[in-house]
């Protein structure tokens, strides 16, 4: 699932609570058609050369997310939403400079809690991936690009993630690289 939200923080944050299966079934879900944010259905995009020090070019191979956008009120500030994405998400991670792909389950259940003024925090558990460019990796001194496979909670402001704590990690720049 994750996020270029992440990576900008944004579509793919993109961040959690009911099952896969259940909450799908549940009204007020509704397909995620654009789950990397490059603008189009199913879209790819491409990381910059300096998340990873070579081009990382992201794509969907299979989407079943669903998302559920709910508006949080008080004691959170007026504006504050609560994303949350369940589903089957499959990916290709392409090294652009090398020709390195790897495909990878991103299924894992996000929830992001964004505030008005563009701060937020985003937690998953379950298979995810995260892309941090470098202002995120000076902040959290993590690698451009990560998969988790435990629980992950993460904060951003500014454009850029600001913390990041996880049980287990890969270092998808390495994988590729």
């Amino acid at each position: 699932m994750r996020r270029v939200g992440a990576v900008a923080l944004a579509a793919a944050i993109a961040a959690l609570a009911a099952s896969a299966t259940g909450a799908s079934a549940q009204s007020g879900w509704t397909p995620v058609t654009d789950p990397l944010g490059s603008g189009a259905p199913n879209g790819s995009i491409t990381l910059p050369p300096g998340n990873c020090g070579f081009p990382v070019q992201i794509a969907v191979v299979a989407n079943r997310e669903r998302q559920n956008v709910t508006p949080i009120g008080p004691p959170a500030p007026a504006g504050t939403t609560l994303t949350q994405i369940r589903g089957k998400l499959v990916l290709s991670f392409t090294n652009a400079d090398g020709g390195q792909t790897i495909v990878r389950d991103e299924s894992g259940p996000t929830a992001t809690y964004a505030y008005p003024a563009g701060s937020g925090i985003e937690t998953a558990t379950g298979e995810n991936w995260w892309g941090f460019g470098p202002r995120s990796q000076a902040n959290t001194g993590e690698p451009g690009l990560v998969f988790t496979s435990r629980p992950v909670i993460l904060s951003f402001g500014g454009g850029a993630v600001t913390a990041f704590w996880t049980q287990q990690q890969v270092n998808g720049c390495s994988l590729l690289g």
